[in-house]
């Protein structure tokens, strides 16, 4: 194929694991692929690892970022995307992966304000804080089931809130669920680590 691929990847321990992880699938299928904690290493397609390590280097190149999985369950899955300039990601739908199912649509007024770390904070009846920011007093699942309509900007805890049947307003225009047809994209946005060889296939597919 010719091509390098380079992951770029901190020391944490989560990091150096889905990095070698993508590293040997990038290998399975034939790439030439290294880890390195060097953020602006030139490449000819770069990984990044969440949005506050090498993200900022790479707006403007090839590049796929790594980031929180949207409903498969954290941190046993990440989600994956090809970058776009300005730092969100385009989803690809596939073929033999079953979106999630949705539960009936909620009717009551009751509002959820999910908040991002260190974002915006709006007027809802309940505001709920990224737990990084701020401990809960009740599960995100909890949180949801007392009300009806979630509102939010990038928080994926707005996709548990679809998929519990609540209404959604979602402010960042570059959330997945402002993406056309978001619930059969889903399933190719999450991926468990054993799945990342074909997570790769998948990906390089739609380059």
């Amino acid at each position: 194929m010719g091509e390098r691929v380079c992951i770029h990847a901190n020391r944490l321990p989560h990091q150096r694991h889905w990095a070698g992880g993508l590293k040997e699938a990038f290998k399975a299928h034939g790439f030439e692929c290294e880890i390195t904690e060097d953020p602006q290493k030139e490449s000819d397609i770069h990984v990044v690892l969440g949005p506050h390590f090498a993200k900022q280097y790479h707006l403007d190149h090839k590049t796929i970022l790594l980031d929180r999985c949207y409903y498969r369950g954290d941190p046993e899955h990440i989600s994956l995307g090809w970058m776009n300039p300005d730092g969100s990601r385009t989803f690809y739908k596939g073929e033999g992966r079953e979106p999630p199912t949705v539960k009936p649509m909620k009717t009551g007024d009751r509002t959820l304000f999910l908040a991002d770390w260190r974002g915006p904070v709006e007027e809802a009846d309940t505001v709920r804080y990224h737990p990084a920011e701020h401990k809960a007093t009740e599960t995100l699942q909890e949180a949801i089931s007392r009300h009806d309509v979630a509102i939010g900007y990038g928080t994926t805890a707005l996709v548990e809130a679809a998929l519990e049947g609540l209404r959604i307003v979602c402010k960042d225009p570059r959330h997945i669920l402002n993406q056309h047809d978001w619930l059969n994209l889903l399933p190719y946005a999450d991926w468990a680590y054993e799945e990342l060889t074909e997570a790769v296939a998948f990906l390089m597919e739609k380059q």
